[in-house]
């Protein structure tokens, strides 16, 4: 019943058609389908996010995910000349750097300060979620005792990604991962500040969701109603800084 691959990474979003153009717009991306309130983006390496149609946003206090370009600087001159807001732009040989959709959620966008070749293709993918925590030390045993998850950690300095109206150079940010099997991870961010997210920030696939259910509900740990679909089982569950998880059966 081990967490295997992240399934699909949400992005609420006010206007979903307007938001639908600006990706297609910004980033040439096609949608794998859109529905009434929910449009899917397909990005390279077979990654995607999920947009969702929501009256109420997610208050970032940290970039929830992270898009990795394979030429920065085709994609920062992109950025500027489609006159996309831009913020936090910090190089020390990895470029790192900050943008707002029209909704005003701060994303990110990094890749090496000097691609391979001057005229290689963008080839924009997700490569990282980030999750805040009020304490990632507590968060790192909490993760790690429920799921058997490990994690390795590390510090940055100079406020990337950290969503706050006054900009600090000079703060540092600790971070702490854990990779799946087949793609993505948790990474846990420990923010100055956390805001309780809305809309669930992701669902994670499992090799047995129900499995993983009962377990959950042995440790008496905060789990909604176990739903099924199509004979793949999913549900929901919080974790020790109250941030909401969706679970689901890997697909073949």
């Amino acid at each position: 019943m081990s967490l295997l691959s992240m399934k699909d990474i949400y992005l609420p979003v006010t206007d979903l058609e307007r938001s639908i153009k600006w990706f297609k717009n910004i980033f040439d991306v096609r949608f794998a389908w859109v529905d009434d309130k929910k449009g899917k983006i397909n990005f390279a390496n077979d990654t995607s996010i999920v947009l969702v149609e929501s009256n109420q946003l997610n208050e970032y206090t940290h970039i929830p995910f992270n898009l990795e370009s394979q030429n920065m600087v085709k994609s920062r001159s992109m950025l500027i000349e489609k006159e996309v807001r831009t913020k936090s732009s910090i190089s020390d040989g990895f470029h790192c750097l900050d943008f707002f959709d029209p909704d005003g959620n701060r994303l990110g966008l990094v890749g090496a300060e000097i691609p391979n070749k001057l005229d290689q293709h963008q080839k924009v993918a997700i490569c990282a979620t980030f999750l805040a925590v009020r304490n990632i030390d507590k968060a790192i045993d909490w993760y790690s005792e429920i799921f058997g998850l490990s994690f390795r950690s590390w510090s940055f300095r100079g406020g990337a990604g950290y969503n706050s109206h006054t900009y600090e150079h000079d703060l540092t940010i600790n971070y702490a991962a854990s990779n799946f099997p087949h793609w993505g991870g948790i990474t846990l961010v420990e923010t100055p500040k956390v805001n309780p997210l809305v809309h669930i920030p992701y669902i994670i696939q499992t090799s047995d969701a129900l499995a993983l259910y009962n377990k959950l509900q042995i440790k008496d740990i905060n789990i909604g109603k176990l739903q099924r679909d199509n004979g793949t089982n999913y549900f929901e569950f919080v974790d020790i800084e109250g941030n909401q998880i969706g679970i689901s059966d890997e697909l073949n």
